[in-house]
């Protein structure tokens, strides 16, 4: 799942991404540690799928 959304953010589709990344986080997160590399790949992956926002 991760490497879908991984995928997907490397094509530009990051609404995709960022439901791939959320799915995962979801389904990972019950049943790992918070450090697990799965879990912190997709963490870190949904964050650089997220829009960034700027304070003006």
């Amino acid at each position: 799942m991760v490497n879908l959304a991984t995928a997907y953010r490397q094509l530009g589709d990051l609404g995709q991404a960022t439901a791939h990344y959320t799915q995962a986080i979801a389904i990972l997160t019950p049943h790992v540690t918070p450090s697990h590399p799965t879990l912190a790949a997709a963490r870190h992956g949904l964050a650089l799928a997220s829009p960034k926002t700027t304070d003006s």
